[in-house]
């Protein structure tokens, strides 16, 4: 494995990966999104909580599926930086939601980031861990605090 970041093949599979997690979360495609991730995976969302263990992807977009608020969001993942974990990539990439209105205004429910950590399995990549997170905190500790 390359330190500096994973091979161009599997670059290109943990792409499709971060566009299959939007396509499957927004259309709401329990089995599609369920397959993303590893049976022991955490999820943890800044809104929604924390879901772990056998089958947290399914109960996690269940879950999200239950909103009422939820139908017309997109989720966008960019950026992605990665770091060498164990025989997997922690990735943290920037991260956004759009919810459109039925009047057709759009606006932006969540702006923050990604920790993930991915796994190979089978030719593969999988979320093991899955963090959606507001963008303040830690990720600004560079920055003067102001009152």
């Amino acid at each position: 494995m390359d330190h500096d970041g994973p091979a161009l093949a599997d670059r290109a599979l943990i792409e499709d990966l971060y566009a299959a997690f939007g396509w499957t979360l927004d259309t709401g495609d329990v089995d599609g999104f369920a397959a993303l991730f590893t049976r022991d995976a955490v999820i943890e969302d800044a809104y929604a909580g924390r879901f772990e263990g056998p089958e947290a992807a399914r109960r996690f977009i269940v879950a999200m599926r239950n909103r009422p608020d939820f139908p017309g969001r997109q989720h966008w993942s960019q950026h992605a930086v990665f770091r060498a974990e164990g025989d997997g990539w922690r990735v943290r990439c920037f991260g956004i939601a759009t919810q459109r209105h039925p009047e057709g205004a759009v606006f932006l429910p969540w702006v923050g980031w990604t920790d993930d950590l991915l796994v190979a399995h089978a030719g593969r990549w999988l979320f093991g861990e899955r963090r959606l997170l507001r963008w303040e905190g830690d990720v600004l500790s560079a920055f003067p605090r102001r009152s």
